[in-house]
């Protein structure tokens, strides 16, 4: 059996088959202290105290143990996966079989201001340096591209993509913008998806772009952005 009570003979490696029912972020993280001074700072100081963050995505759900509790974490993940297993919707008709990743989001570009530089927020330029402006909207370009060998009937699939901030310091999720349409639009060989941003208060935010089809013929597509910085 494997953990949502499942034969595991039953487990189809097929890329078609698997759907995301429950995401999480998991931090293990350490904290170093001079015990001499009493400073709160990195040293090399053997007084350090460890602890694990585990954070809910869809729910915002969000726990804390002591140590490197890796037991007590997968035990609260599984709780949350089973209920998502239990109520999981059907797909939207029977006889569909599950396309896999027809699409690919390939590039994501910032732009706040009027005149104003885009900046590459995800994709091949590496991890994003820059930083948003807090208290202020700002606009957003999501390329996707279909995903090399991918030939699907999906015209007439809606999808909807949406992008949610997670604050590192509460924990809260904040939906930034979505957008929705229908299978046709993404046809092109790249189609691009402009939106407006909510504005983010100043701090440290990681950020997910999800492009879900709301009949389940094609999986989800996510790109994660792990550090954003609101100042």
């Amino acid at each position: 059996m494997n953990d949502i009570g499942e034969p595991r003979h039953r487990v189809a490696d097929r890329a078609g088959d698997w759907e995301e029912l429950a995401s999480f972020m998991v931090y293990l993280e350490r904290f170093r202290a001079s015990a001499a001074s009493g400073e709160h700072r990195i040293s090399t100081d053997p007084v350090e105290v460890h602890r694990t963050d585990v954070h809910h995505l869809e729910s915002g759900e969000h726990a804390t143990w002591p140590g490197i509790a890796m037991d007590d974490a997968c035990r609260w993940m599984a709780t949350r996966a089973q209920a998502r297993a239990a109520g999981a919707p059907p797909l939207g008709a029977a006889d569909v079989d599950p396309a896999g990743s027809v699409h690919v989001i390939d590039r994501v570009h910032l732009v706040q201001g009027a005149d104003a530089v885009p900046q590459a927020l995800f994709g091949p330029e590496g991890v994003f340096a820059g930083y948003v402006e807090g208290h202020e909207r700002f606009a957003l370009e999501i390329q996707i591209r279909a995903a090399e060998g991918a030939a699907h009937d999906l015209d007439d699939s809606p999808w909807r993509l949406t992008i949610d901030a997670l604050d590192q310091a509460t924990w809260s999720v904040l939906r930034l913008g979505g957008v929705a349409g229908q299978g046709r639009d993404l046809q092109c060989p790249t189609h691009t998806c402009a939106l407006v941003s909510r504005a983010l208060s100043p701090g440290l935010y990681r950020l997910r772009i999800a492009l879900r089809w709301t009949d389940r013929r094609a999986m989800d597509v996510i790109a994660d952005i792990p550090l954003v910085q609101a100042v």
